[in-house]
């Protein structure tokens, strides 16, 4: 061989070379000679345009797409972790994978060079039908790299910190899954409302804000010497560390939770094989609690044409975020659409030998996924139904149990700066355990809007600002069929757990009720009576209702009382409002108003 070809068409290989050429979105072709020299060959750049060019440009698409195009031309591929892809390579190509744990292309290259011998002996084995290596580039073990700053979590908190301090400070991101995500999307990849490229994040959002991205997984840290042991790049040195480890969902340990066909909702692998289930032709599906992610699981699910039950012990769907009264309507439209509601429901048990047959719930109820007596195994497989949990999430902690990290129950105990018991040692987002908004106490907030804030406090407290986060409100919404849903701050059931309560509601139209366009919208206020102030608020409508959320979260968040609230000035205009004779907010805080007078 006179030369060995090499692309580097993954995340991390794009990323590899963006570093030094400056274009994350090109692909490049390395050609190595025998005498050591090294060209760039950019044709390929432009040879896959028929690929999709919403999908990610790491996407496994766009892989194939360069493997295919190169053919047998192609020598190795190099990327930085060893995913399955790489092994379906290895395995059923001529192509050879080589991965790569240093992140300076530059030394990539010396390397390939260098052992341009070795490279030629696997190749040729390669070409004979023989079994081979996977190279493995790793960094020296005597070299040690050190950061200003190292985030354990890819997440969008992590993200934020790093836009936000950009090259300020040497940062680094550690994040084991192949993509950042947009999560909430998952549901409406199943619907087949969005591709499954959409819902991955791009590197280069780290890489452009001057972070490090380091594709490894965190398996211990040594707070007394600052440092970081991963799985592949060894030992990581910091000055200051955010812990940003994210939530995961919860798996009940009752019986038959490690039947074959039960899951819970959260990665990028869950989607896929939810999305691969389904187009096998799933028949049945059962989803366990009916909080926003379950609520628009299935949803999907019953879309794609699959018997769907949804499942909650609560009497109402959204039990966290809307009162019943509130939630009905949107409800009975669930059951219309045809999905089958088990409220007041407990699941006991998942009974099956391989995959689940049936879910017994409490009262003697259970719901069956039909006789697979008679199956093969294989054939109960692809037979059996799927059985979603979506009941909660727990703190990804795990790697800080035996150290002296500060851990309670709902995660690492931070104070409002986002610093933990230990110097140097912060942590944000879903991992943590912090206080309401309202009340000063311990109240579970795992939500990106509430982890986002979280980074940007600690990021600008980092560059010397001297920020404080409030603590969680917790506003979120949803949507069921042709219903907006969204509430923030406690529900009135909630809140009578803490304080007497008043009430007060207010039903409109979301535009002129001349105009064609006007649907219905009804909010719930819910004050403290006592102080008067706004301690919730519910929102059900035929449009969008984020915005009035986060209006009534304002509102709580300073404090504002329900004689405040009387006195909200609003805008008005015949496609986006009600007359301008009233206003919903106003219109519900004096129905509180009249009562506590």
């Amino acid at each position: 061989m006179d030369e060995l070809k090499f692309v580097l068409a993954s995340n991390d290989g794009i990323n590899l070379t963006s570093k030094h050429f400056g274009d994350a979105e090109k692909y490049y072709l390395f050609r190595i000679f025998k005498d050591g020299t090294v060209e760039l060959d950019y044709s390929i750049e432009n040879k896959f345009k028929d690929v999709d060019e919403s999908t990610a440009h790491g996407s496994k698409e766009k892989r194939q797409s360069i493997i295919s195009y190169l053919g047998d031309s192609l020598d190795f591929i190099v990327a930085s972790q060893m995913s399955p892809n790489f092994r379906q390579i290895n395995a059923k190509t001529k192509v050879c994978p080589i991965v790569s744990k240093i992140t300076n292309i530059e030394e990539v290259l010396v390397y390939l060079k260098d052992n341009y011998s070795k490279l030629v002996e696997i190749k040729n084995a390669k070409l004979e039908n023989k079994e081979t290596e996977i190279v493995n580039i790793k960094k020296e073990e005597n070299k040690m790299d050190k950061f200003d700053l190292l985030i354990i979590g890819g997440g969008p908190a992590a993200i934020t910190i790093a836009k936000t301090i950009q090259d300020k400070m040497k940062v680094a991101i550690i994040r084991p899954e192949d993509h950042s995500m947009v999560y909430c999307a998952m549901p409406y990849v199943v619907e087949e409302l969005l591709s499954f490229e959409k819902t991955l994040k791009k590197d280069v959002i780290v890489t452009e804000a001057k972070a490090e991205l380091i594709r490894d997984m965190a398996v211990s840290v040594d707070f007394d010497n600052k440092t970081v042991t991963t799985r592949e790049n060894g030992t990581i040195s910091y000055g200051k560390l955010i812990i940003a480890t994210g939530a995961s969902p919860i798996l009940p340990p009752i019986k038959g939770h490690d039947l074959s066909n039960v899951m819970t909702f959260k990665t990028e692998y869950d989607l896929e094989r939810v999305i691969g289930l389904v187009d096998k032709g799933l028949k049945k599906a059962v989803v366990i609690g009916a909080g926003a992610i379950g609520i628009e699981l299935a949803q999907a699910l019953n879309k794609r044409k699959v018997e769907t039950h949804l499942v909650d012990m609560a009497e109402s769907v959204l039990p966290n975020m809307s009162d019943y009264e509130m939630i009905k309507d949107a409800q009975e439209s669930l059951i219309k659409s045809g999905i089958n509601l088990h409220l007041k429901a407990k699941v006991e048990a998942l009974e099956g030998d391989i995959a689940v047959k049936s879910v017994t719930l409490g009262d003697n109820q259970s719901i069956s996924f039909g006789d697979l007596d008679n199956c093969t195994e294989v054939e109960e497989l692809h037979s059996a139904g799927l059985v979603v949990f979506a009941v909660g999430m727990r703190p990804t902690v795990e790697i800080f149990k035996d150290t002296k990290l500060a851990i309670e129950r709902d995660g690492i105990v931070i104070n409002n700066r986002m610093e933990t018991n230990i110097p140097d040692v912060y942590a944000i987002g879903d991992c943590c355990e912090f206080i309401s908004g309202i009340t000063g106490e311990v109240l579970s907030g795992k939500l990106a809007t509430n982890a986002v804030p979280m980074g940007r406090v600690l990021a600008y407290n980092l560059l010397g600002q001297n920020r404080e986060y409030p603590g969680f409100f917790n506003g979120a919404a949803t949507k069921i069929n042709n219903f907006f849903i969204g509430g923030t701050g406690f529900s009135e059931k909630f809140a009578k757990k803490h304080f007497d309560v008043e009430v007060g509601y207010a039903e409109f139209t979301t535009a002129f009720p001349i105009m064609p366009s006007a649907k219905k919208v009804k909010f719930k206020l819910i004050v403290n009576k006592e102080t008067h102030k706004i301690v919730g608020g519910q929102f059900v409508s035929g449009e969008p209702v984020a915005d009035k959320v986060d209006k009534i979260t304002m509102a709580i968040q300073f404090g504002l009382t329900v004689e405040q609230l009387t006195s909200f000035s609003y805008s008005s205009q015949p496609y986006q409002s009600f007359y301008p004779a009233h206003n919903l907010i106003v219109k519900a805080a004096e129905e509180v108003l009249k009562k506590l007078q």
